[in-house]
Order: structure tokens, then C-alpha cells, then sequence
């Protein structure tokens, strides 16, 4: 029986189709562009087949390296969770637990979560990233996350997805904009409105343009971005308006860098779901991470859950 490639082989064979240069991949892993063409060399030789092909820029995947990659990366992914298999049969879950999240919702549920693992289960770590709509779609379809809060993102579903929360949508500006009041603005209003909103496929995005059509009206969008901190700040620098729930502008608004107003006629309400990798069971160390996401509210989470009592104090003073 032919030699099977190890896993370093494997790791290497990834860096440099992700790279898509053998000195891009070199540098990144620590070795030299010589050392790792040897390597590489030794792979296409134990398999028997070109992985790779040279063009002008670096190098492509063949179509024998097209198809390793999937499986190279399945193997990579199932090894680095050995640990958590492991930690299974512990009495309190452990391991590293593979997040993906919606900007809109990292940070209040993380508040949340942070609290819970420091308190429950020290032994988990929380590996976090934000991602759009879709890309956190196909993160989940790949396994390669374990768990994702994201909101509805059109006529696809994922199995098994749990909703975890309903969040009116609130168009926000500058906190001394004039336009926006003490009470809801009409959805109609938002027509000749200078918009910053993150690009398609975004489910914010896909409610405001349906809800558009419906209206017999076109958005101004004149900035996309895919980043709620960004495009926070780009509001407050009186750059246009945005629109987004509650929980992901609660500090701006209390702190006087923003000012919001709930969207009705119609009224525009985002839900979130919590999903699971497709592809397998997950850890206990994932279940546990699900079950405390499933539990949050904004309410029981507690508003400023991630302010040092210093800083409630003095956001007080300043609000009364």
C-alpha cells in the first residue's frame, strides 16, 4: 500500500493553494520557498499526480489538486478538534468551540457568553469571527463552523435552525440630526435618504430592498460596507443613515454618538437564528455554547453587561 501524505504534507498543500504562491506560502508558514517546493514535490510524487500548475502571478490548483483540497481541509479541521472529542467524556465540557457570527449580534451576545463560560465552564474557548449572511451559510454547509447566529437570508433554510431573537429595525443617524425624533419614523421617509448599508447578501439588506419594492420606492444607497463598526462611525461623521436593531447601536445611542428611531407602516422586525454545522454531531463543548445562546435575551442579559460599574455610573449621570 502507497504511503498515505501526513497532515503536515497536507498543511503545507493548503497554505499554498490559499496563497496561491509558493513565497506567499512560504513566508506565512516559516519555511524557505526551496524547502517548501521540496515538500510539495514529495506530495505530487507519493500521490502521482500534479497539484499544482505555474502561471504568471503564482501558482493555480490542477484538477487533481482541486480535487485534494476538500478533503485536505475535512482531515485538517477534524484533527485540530481531536481535543474537543477527547473533552467529551470529562464531566464539565471543554475545548475550542468555532463561532460565526452576524456583526450586528457579536457583541451583545458575546457579553452574554463571556459571562456564561467564565462562570460555568472555564475549560471552553470561544473561537469568534463575523462573516455576512452568506458566508456564514456556506461556513455552516463546510463545518467550518461549529455554531452561527445569523438573520434570515432568503428562500434557503438550514436544518434544524433555531430562532433566538426578533429585533425591530431602527433607522439611525448623527446624534444631533434633526430628522429623527422622539418617535417611529414611516418607512416611506427613507426614500432620498443618503443610506450606508452592508452589501447583498445581507439579511438587513434583503428586508430594506424588499420592503422598497413593495413600496414603489428605490433606496439611496451611496456607501456598502461589511462592517458594523465601520459603518457606525461613518454615520456618526454625518456621512448618511443606517438601519439596524436595537442591541447593535445601544451603546452609540446612550453614550450621544447616535440617534435612532423604530421604522413602522410597515413595521420591520429582523429575526436571528443559531445554527449548526451540517456535516457532524456537535461537541459537547458546541452544545453547551448553543444551549446558553438559545437562553439569551437582552433583558436577562442585562443592558451594559459588558461596562466596568465605573462607566455605568458615570453614563448615568450624563443620561439624567
Amino acid at each position: 500500500m502507497a504511503h498515505l501524505p501526513d497532515l503536515s504534507e497536507l498543511q503545507l498543500f493548503v497554505s499554498v493553494a490559499q496563497a496561491g504562491s509558493l513565497s506567499q506560502a512560504a513566508w506565512l508558514t516559516g519555511k524557505t520557498p526551496s524547502a517548501l517546493s521540496k515538500r510539495i514535490t514529495a506530495l505530487e510524487l507519493r500521490l502521482g499526480h500534479r497539484l499544482f500548475a505555474r502561471n504568471g502571478r503564482g501558482v493555480v490548483l490542477t484538477q487533481a489538486g482541486q480535487a485534494l483540497m476538500g478533503p485536505a481541509r475535512g482531515l485538517l479541521e477534524e484533527a485540530s478538534r481531536l481535543q474537543s472529542r477527547v473533552d467529551d467524556g470529562a464531566s464539565a465540557p471543554a475545548g475550542t468551540v468555532l463561532l460565526g457570527f452576524q456583526a450586528s449580534m457579536s457583541w451583545p451576545l458575546m457579553q452574554w457568553l463571556w459571562r456564561r463560560v467564565g462562570a460555568e465552564a472555564p475549560a471552553i474557548r470561544l473561537r469568534v469571527h463575523e462573516a455576512s449572511t452568506r458566508q456564514l451559510v456556506e461556513e455552516l454547509l463546510h463545518g467550518r463552523v461549529d455554531l452561527a447566529v445569523l438573520s434570515e437570508w432568503g428562500p434557503e433554510r438550514l436544518d434544524g435552525a433555531a430562532l433566538v431573537h426578533e429585533a425591530p429595525l431602527h433607522l439611525v443617524g448623527p446624534a444631533a440630526d434633526a430628522r429623527l425624533g422622539d418617535g417611529p419614523v414611516p418607512f416611506r421617509h427613507l426614500a432620498g435618504l443618503p443610506l450606508i448599508l452592508s452589501w447583498m447578501p445581507n439579511g438587513t439588506r434583503a428586508w430594506l430592498e424588499m420592503a422598497a419594492r413593495d413600496a414603489g420606492m428605490a433606496l439611496d444607497v451611496v456607501i456598502e460596507a461589511h462592517s458594523m463598526h465601520l459603518i457606525r462611525k461613518m454615520v456618526q461623521a454625518g456621512w448618511g443613515y443606517t438601519v439596524a436593531h436595537w442591541q447593535a447601536i445601544e451603546d452609540d445611542v446612550l453614550a450621544g454618538l447616535l440617534r435612532s428611531c423604530p421604522i413602522v407602516e410597515p413595521d420591520l422586525v429582523q429575526k436571528f437564528y443559531l445554527a449548526q454545522a451540517s456535516n457532524r454531531a456537535p461537541s459537547a463543548a458546541a452544545a453547551r455554547v448553543a444551549q446558553w445562546i438559545t437562553q439569551w435575551s437582552p433583558q436577562e442579559a442585562g443592558a451594559h453587561a459588558g461596562r466596568p460599574p465605573a462607566a455605568v455610573a458615570a453614563l448615568a449621570q450624563r443620561s439624567s
